[in-house]
């Protein structure tokens, strides 16, 4: 299973993929912004994005690129925010993407990997 942790803050990044391996998810790549993301993504196959909810909003590329490329339909994203909206979430639900609130407990963010739910 190949994941990105695709965030600008360094310690959000240490402790998803400290989560991933916790999970032995070895194959684990973390950017710290859109650019690195999409570059990431492009020289691999991803099955799992985490994700800061905003840059879907407002990275107008980085979202017309993961549309385009149908990364939506093939790979779990769970997009994180500590700024909970009820817009984000339904827009979020319409395309399959998991929203969830900072701080995740590691129980949960298990639960978000581990689950067949192909959304």
């Amino acid at each position: 299973m190949n994941a990105i942790i695709a965030h600008q803050d360094e310690i959000a990044r240490k402790v998803f993929t400290a989560y991933f391996k916790k999970l032995n998810i070895k194959n684990c790549n973390e950017a710290s912004d859109h650019k690195e993301a999409i570059t990431i993504i492009q020289k691999n196959e991803i099955d799992i994005l985490v994700i800061p909810i905003y840059w879907l909003f407002n990275v107008t590329i980085l979202i017309s690129w993961l549309g385009y490329n149908k990364v939506y339909k093939k790979t779990k994203i769970i997009a994180v925010t500590t700024d909970f909206s009820l817009d984000h979430e339904e827009w979020c639900e319409e395309h399959g993407i998991y929203y969830i609130m900072l701080p995740l407990t590691f129980s949960i963010f298990k639960v978000l990997v581990e689950s067949n739910d192909h959304r």
